[in-house]
């Protein structure tokens, strides 16, 4: 009875292990498809029309002048200064031809003159310094107008070293400025109450002939156009 006993549990035994199931095995994961992005669309270039070159405006052309009845007589006036003193040296010296030569290639005569017997050739011009580099110069605004003082001006600067501050007005204006510069250049007769007080040193004239510009003599309206 034993062994049968012992039989019976081992088939048992052998029935329970043959009737339980394998696990079943873990499900595979699908890759996900990688989402390829849509191509971007690239813009079509708009086409730029051929800009038109823009035209160079025309050059003004220089005032043409006829010749006045009058002259106009200017008074330079300088102080008892080094560089009032160099500036009337250069004017009377080195830069009478240029003086004298202005106007002329334009007018057929030159624009001004120097009164006689005024001459300071052979004179030395004095170098700037560190106090006395600055000049003011009071000048009547016709003479920056008709383009004299620049005509002038760059040379004597470049060559010696100064450099000349302009202070430029018409008439009495003119001559207000001038009781605040080291040189002026004015019309008469706004020189006349500078020459009574003494403000200045000395003076010596520069004489001009008067001219008006041609476009406003025909307009009918010549007392715009007057100058030097």
């Amino acid at each position: 009875m034993k062994k049968i006993a012992i039989l019976l549990a081992a088939l048992l035994l052998l029935s329970a292990c043959g009737g339980k199931s394998a696990p079943a095995p873990a499900p595979t994961a699908t890759p996900t498809p990688a989402v390829t992005p849509a191509p971007t669309a690239t813009p079509t270039p708009t086409a730029t029309p051929e800009s038109s070159p823009v035209p160079s405006p025309s050059p003004t052309p220089a005032p043409r002048w006829v010749r006045g009845q009058e002259t106009v007589t200017y008074t330079v006036l300088t102080r008892d200064l080094p560089g009032a003193e160099a500036l009337t040296i250069w004017l009377l010296s080195q830069a009478r031809e240029t003086l004298a030569a202005f106007g002329e290639d334009s007018l057929g005569e030159p624009m001004f003159t120097l009164a006689p017997g005024l001459d300071r050739i052979g004179e030395t011009v004095p170098a700037a310094t560190e106090e006395t580099r600055y000049i003011s110069l009071a000048a009547d605004t016709r003479l920056l107008d008709c383009g004299l003082l620049e005509a002038l001006l760059p040379a004597f600067q470049a060559q010696y070293g100064y450099s000349v501050e302009l202070l430029c007005a018409r008439d009495s204006a003119a001559a207000e400025l001038a009781r605040q510069a080291d040189i002026a250049i004015l019309a008469q007769p706004e020189t006349a109450p500078l020459r009574r007080e003494g403000v200045f040193h000395s003076y010596w004239p520069l004489i001009s002939t008067e001219y008006v510009r041609e476009d406003l003599l025909m307009s009918g309206d010549p007392g715009e156009g007057r100058e030097p």
